[in-house]
């Protein structure tokens, strides 16, 4: 079977329509911008989706994308309280779930996402152009609860920033205050949680590994 023709059976056409019509209104019914796979969640869609382009499938959520994923398991949710901007196609795999706060922003550009991605936002991230996250990987600007000491707040919310071209290794967890330059690979498993400093680099955490790398589909 195709890909198309995959992803055509796997399209909840309900949810679809009304979410297409919610953010697009009527040119939303002709163009099917935005196209939710069966499944997927739709929670307190009180916020904003703004998208470059009204081109079909310019933002895709919950489709399955590798082998190994049951297409009868987690299939994530969509929560957007605060402002979704896409820049470039953007593609959500299934079970990746994004939840953006009344405060949040999130900005995408081109993007690939594998499954069982979770997404959280009460501050704002940037995500650049040509950006691959694998799977099982979690991105969040916010601890939640507050942590205080001697009165004061030591664990406020940061932004996130995630150059052009980066490569996110599965099961990689990305915390507040992280910045990750262009051309960045980060490793399996690895935990960010602050800016890192060069470019056409390999990171295992916050530590360089290796170094004036390129890298490929």
């Amino acid at each position: 079977m195709s890909k198309k023709l995959h992803a055509f059976f796997r399209t909840n056409f309900l949810k679809t329509m009304w979410v297409n019509f919610k953010y697009c209104g009527f040119r939303g019914l002709f163009h099917f911008p935005i196209l939710i796979a069966c499944g997927v969640q739709l929670r307190s869609l009180k916020g904003k989706i703004e998208l470059d382009k009204m081109k079909i499938g310019y933002l895709r959520i919950g489709y399955s994308s590798l082998g190994t994923q049951n297409e009868h398991g987690n299939h994530g949710c969509l929560q957007i309280e605060g402002t979704l901007k896409v820049h470039g196609q953007a593609k959500f795999g299934q079970g990746s779930s994004i939840s953006i706060g009344k405060t949040g922003v999130m900005e995408v550009g081109t993007l690939f996402v594998n499954g069982n991605t979770d997404f959280i936002y009460y501050d704002h991230i940037t995500i650049g152009n040509d950006c691959l996250i694998s799977w099982g990987v979690t991105i969040m600007d916010t601890d939640f609860h507050h942590i205080y000491q001697d009165g004061s707040n030591t664990n406020v919310n940061q932004p996130i920033s995630i150059g052009d071209h980066c490569w996110i290794g599965m099961r990689t967890i990305i915390l507040k205050g992280a910045d990750i330059p262009d051309e960045t690979v980060i490793a399996a498993g690895s935990v960010v949680t602050k800016k890192l400093a060069q470019s056409h680099c390999v990171y295992a955490g916050n530590q360089i590994i290796k170094s004036r790398i390129d890298w490929h589909e």
